[in-house]
């Protein structure tokens, strides 16, 4: 669910535990 704010890239990584350089590319495509 969103809430309106940019997700933020750490929350990100740890939530999937993804490498940073992905989560990098995920949030370019949900940018």
């Amino acid at each position: 669910a969103r809430t309106g704010s940019p997700i933020d890239l750490d929350t990100l990584r740890a939530r999937l535990n993804v490498p940073p350089a992905m989560a990098d590319a995920i949030a370019a495509q949900l940018a």
